[in-house]
């Protein structure tokens, strides 16, 4: 579920779950491994993309809903860990958005260092309210971060998934590029980065990134059964169960 490449000291990791790259259980697990294996194999730079035409549709809506209590936390327990991993990583990591990146998909985007995406017609945003989710605390503190506390509370209330234009008009994302020059876009990026002077370089990111890892520790400690029971609600069910339903999926139910 998770391709991997090296290209000198930069290395690409590919999400791979055909046909949008959902996040489930696994690939959460493969990605915070993959992650931590770079880690360990001192890589300085990583690239993070999507394979197909999809960065990542966010989590498995289906493997959510078909799950009981003790399943959903152990699911968005995952969830976190990745997302901790991804603001603890010591290295900088480039989103590399090769296409559609909303929800659970723009929040993965969201913790690393750089955004790239492909210039057309794929949606990136914050869309939880408009499937009947509650995004919480830690996706508001996420999205304030990233382009201001004004635009953020408009943005997350209205659910807005906006082309790869807007996206970057507002500060969602950095940079707009083309398919095939994504990855060498990706890799310059990197490469200037690395060409700081490495100690200075490496405090100062920890620095920028410390209120993430904060933030992100606070919300596996205080929010969790907050997010199992707005999964668990009747409403965000029904309203689930609907969207799965447009897109002529259902899953099996406890």
């Amino acid at each position: 579920m998770i391709e991997q490449t090296d290209a000198g000291e930069i290395r690409t990791l590919t999400l791979a779950r055909s046909p949008v790259n959902a996040l489930n259980r696994e690939l959460l697990a493969q990605l915070g491994l993959a992650l931590q294996n770079a880690e360990r194999d001192g890589v300085r730079g990583v690239i993070l993309t999507g394979s197909g035409g999809c960065f990542s549709a966010g989590l498995d809506i289906g493997e959510l809903l078909s799950l009981d209590t003790a399943g959903l936390t152990d699911f968005l327990t995952e969830f976190m860990h990745c997302l901790l991993r991804l603001s603890l990583a010591p290295m900088p990591i480039v989103a590399a958005l090769n296409g559609h990146a909303p929800a659970g998909g723009a929040v993965l985007s969201l913790y690393c260092d750089r955004r790239i995406m492909v210039s057309g017609r794929a949606r990136m945003g914050l869309n939880e309210v408009a499937v009947g989710l509650y995004p919480g605390p830690l996706i508001l503190r996420l999205l304030e971060r990233t382009v201001g506390a004004r635009l953020a509370a408009e943005l997350l209330m209205t659910g807005a998934l906006l082309e790869p234009e807007a996206a970057r008009h507002v500060g969602l994302v950095d940079e707009l590029t083309t398919s095939a020059q994504l990855p060498s876009t990706a890799t310059s990026w990197l490469q200037r980065v690395l060409a700081l002077p490495a100690a200075a370089f490496a405090a100062t990111r920890a620095l920028v990134r410390q209120d993430l890892v904060h933030a992100t520790q606070g919300a596996l400690d205080a929010d969790l059964a907050v997010m199992v029971a707005a999964w668990e609600s009747t409403a965000t069910r029904e309203c689930l169960l609907r969207l799965l339903e447009s897109t002529g999926t259902r899953p099996a139910l406890h």
